[in-house]
């Protein structure tokens, strides 16, 4: 939880030990991956080898495999400028 929580810039939560409020937003983030096709599923609080307590989130591959075939889109109302170099002389 606390390298998710410090990944999402969550620094100060962390260092005032507001561990409830980590976990409900985490929770939240977690539900809106779930919503949006990210995640099939998610785990917390499970026991893990190497560490006390872990977070087990399970992507959905299929929509990452989509990410990569898909072409990258402009967004049309941003305007694109091009600077004109000018030689030097």
């Amino acid at each position: 939880m606390e390298v998710i929580a410090y990944a999402l810039h969550m620094d100060a939560l962390l260092n005032a030990r507001q561990y409830k409020r980590i976990r409900g937003r985490l929770n939240e983030l977690y539900d809106y991956g779930l919503s949006i096709g990210y995640l099939k599923k998610y785990e917390v609080d499970v026991s893990g080898a190497k560490v006390g307590k872990l977070d087990r989130l399970h992507l959905d591959s299929s929509t990452f495999k989509a990410m990569r075939k898909a072409p990258l889109q402009v967004s049309q109302s941003l305007p694109v400028t091009v600077a004109m170099s000018t030689p030097n002389c």
